[in-house]
């Protein structure tokens, strides 16, 4: 469609017949056209959005209009402060409008703007003068140009890449907004646009030849710096297009919609039921199989399915390989699970719905389904019931829904087998294979830390090795029958207190998460010094977690297992000793003392002085017989003479039957702090009245 010139005359250059309506006011569209279905205003004011739903407009009668045949020129009584508005008419009807073109434009809609030329010839010019300049100091300069490998090789690097990428480029993409092109034909144009596309294509090749040719000869490596890398990709961005466009599927399929799609470039005045057809045929023909965790192609399924509307309902209930009522789902054969459907994680529940129907027109008997799942290390029965159905009649089915919590890491194999038996007695068996991999969701990594009593610290490393977020849902320490377990993931006392990883515990893909508990002995085992001394197994973890979809998943460790520490034949631990004491002031420790040994012992004890530790009491007493496992507490009596934090050591226990001495240093630590009586404080303020009272005289 040409615009109008000085003398209101509008040229068509399109095949098909426009009405021209001139007004003094700008008009809604219901002033031009009406419904002849009865269509609502809103749908009136945006009809083409309704065309292809069967709803059809009419032009007015009533109001005057100009009628301008395909290619011709005709004169339009438009003058300045006038609206001008184009419909198109229908092939097939002149009376009804198919197309909006322009809609309330005044003359000065239609004058190339002088910004826009003053813009565009400077752009021109500056491209222009950049590829003489750059052409200009690649021959002066560097030596001019050669294609043997040479340094003047390396020249044709900037030229190429500005003339195709710059000069070349930039004026393709601004084509149709040249105004002296407005009135000349559209597919023309396009032509232009595409060739001029094509050559800046091939002079980037060229260029990147160039380089890369360039570096072979002086064995200079590729790639080796940003602007390399930066040139490279924009040029495969570049290529990309046309690779999409020409080459993405060489079958035979494809080629034919590609032919089509560029039909539809260059003449886009094909018949409205052509087009719809060639764009389903080209969407069609452009799915590709779906992985059960990529969302875009369930995007693309459900623009498919909202744009061609009935047509593909048709193609559906003209398949024969389609389910009789499949098309009111819109989905058909897409919800039939692949031979292959990808990947799911160890710990979550497969599940699958099965159906056998009959297609045929007979009544079968004795019908047969099993469905079972084979792993690397067993085969596995998955169906609810082994019995027989006694008779399935045409277009009727038998279903069945699975489930089985997956446990093993590896490639596993869902085999449905039917066996049933025809009307003249024959007996028939098919099966189907499906197969998918199952990952590992978490890495699990644990350490154990061994405290100076019997309690145990558990810090538990729990990694996300998917590409997906997880909520996690629960992670908790299930203790051996000897152990109770306090979790140390909650700031603040009792079950109200908030979680260290805030309220929404999401565990990002590769993140890791430390979660940390306290082992206890229970008390009719912490009695048992033996017992406790050979255990080795804590408990298990037990995970549950949730994915970006809401499947949940659920992990279950083996026995964790620690490197129980050694005591000897005695273990000496202390039961009570204050945190804080005074400066040479006596402070009370309670020591336990336990036989760990398997024999009774005869026990002498003595307490030898530190630098900074005296003990106070007898040394050498007789502390008697301590039975296997049994234990005794001992009260002692200590100061120290040396502020700061201090070790307590010194203590040795001597076994008369053997002759065994065992010694204990470095028991605990204590901090020792200088007191502050109130007769120093007085004492202190004393001194300092009288040392003002004489610095005044």
């Amino acid at each position: 469609m040409g615009n109008t010139n000085t003398a209101s005359q509008l040229s068509n250059y399109s095949k098909r017949n426009v009405r021209v309506f001139v007004t003094e006011k700008a008009a809604e569209i219901d002033a031009f056209i009406a419904s002849q279905s009865g269509a609502d205003d809103e749908s009136l004011r945006n009809f083409q959005s309704v065309l292809t739903g069967g709803k059809k407009f009419s032009f007015k009668k009533d109001i005057e209009c100009v009628r301008v045949l395909a290619s011709q020129t005709q004169e339009v009584p438009w003058e300045p402060q006038r609206f001008l508005s184009i419909f198109v008419e229908d092939e097939d009807d002149e009376n009804i409008c198919s197309k909006q073109m322009i809609h309330n434009m005044t003359p000065s809609d239609m004058r190339p703007s002088v910004v826009f030329w003053v813009t565009y010839v400077l752009c021109l010019s500056l491209g222009l003068l950049c590829l003489l300049s750059v052409s200009y100091w690649s021959s002066h300069w560097r030596g001019g140009f050669s294609w043997d490998g040479s340094l003047q090789q390396f020249n044709w690097h900037p030229v190429l890449m500005v003339s195709g990428l710059v000069v070349l480029y930039g004026n393709a993409a601004i084509v149709y907004r040249i105004p002296f092109t407005w009135k000349q034909r559209k597919h023309i144009w396009k032509l232009v646009h595409a060739g001029l596309m094509f050559l800046a294509l091939l002079l980037s090749v060229l260029g990147l030849c160039a380089v890369f040719d360039f570096h072979t000869s002086f064995h200079i490596r590729d790639l080796y710096s940003l602007h390399s890398w930066v040139g490279v990709c924009t040029v495969v961005v570049f290529t990309f297009q046309y690779y999409r466009f020409t080459a993405s599927d060489p079958s035979p399929k494809f080629r034919m919609a590609t032919m089509q799609k560029v039909l539809l470039f260059f003449f886009p005045s094909v018949r409205t039921q052509h087009r719809e057809m060639c764009l389903l045929h080209w969407k069609l023909n452009s799915l590709k199989p779906i992985n059960h965790t990529d969302t875009s192609g369930i995007v693309n399924i459900m623009y498919m399915i909202t744009y061609t509307g009935d047509l593909f309902a048709q193609l559906m209930r003209e398949d024969p390989s389609t389910i009789k009522g499949a098309e009111a789902l819109m989905l058909g054969e897409m919800l039939t699970l692949p031979q292959n459907f990808g990947n799911i994680f160890l710990g979550e529940t497969f599940s699958s719905y099965i159906s056998v129907h009959n297609d045929s027109n007979q009544v079968v008997k004795d019908i047969l389904v099993k469905a079972d799942l084979q792993t690397s290390s067993q085969r596995l029965n998955l169906s609810a019931s082994n019995s027989a159905v006694a008779e399935l009649k045409p277009e009727c089915c038998i279903d069945d829904v699975i489930h089985h919590e997956v446990k093993e890491i590896g490639t596993h194999i869902l085999v449905c087998a039917v066996s049933y038996t025809t009307q003249y007695g024959e007996k028939l068996y098919f099966r189907k294979f499906f197969k998918f991999q199952v990952l590992k969701p978490l890495d699990v990594k644990t350490k154990f830390y061994n405290a100076e009593t019997d309690e145990v610290f558990l810090e538990a490393q729990i990694q996300n090795i998917t590409t997906s977020p997880m909520f996690m849902e629960k992670v908790s320490l299930e203790p051996s029958m000897m152990y109770n377990v306090t979790e140390l993931n909650t700031v603040g006392c009792g079950d109200e207190g908030e979680s260290t990883f805030g309220k929404m515990s999401y565990l990002q893909p590769m993140d890791t998460r430390q979660y940390l508990y306290c082992l206890k002995p229970k008390p009719e085992y912490a009695e048992k010094a033996g017992v406790i001394k050979g255990v080795t197994v804590i408990g298990k973890l037990d995970i549950v977690w949730k994915t970006n979809l809401g499947e949940r998943g659920r992990l279950q460790t083996s026995q964790l297992q620690r490197m129980a520490p050694g005591y000897g034949d005695i273990r000496l631990s202390l039961e009570m000793i204050p945190d804080t004491v005074n400066l040479e002031e006596p402070f009370d420790i309670i020591c336990k003392i336990t036989n760990c040994s398997e024999r009774t012992m005869d026990l002498v004890l003595e307490m030898c002085n530190t630098r900074s530790i005296h003990w106070c009491g007898v040394s050498g007493r007789q502390l008697g017989k301590l039975s296997p496992a049994a234990f005794l507490s001992l009260p002692l009596t200590l100061l120290s003479s040396v502020q700061g934090l201090q070790s307590i050591s010194g203590l040795r226990l001597t076994d008369t039957f053997l002759k065994r001495t065992y010694e204990y240093d470095d028991i605990a630590q204590v901090c020792v702090v200088c007191p502050i009586t109130q007769a120093t404080s007085a004492r202190n303020i004393i001194y300092l009245f009288f040392f003002f009272f004489f610095l005044a005289f």
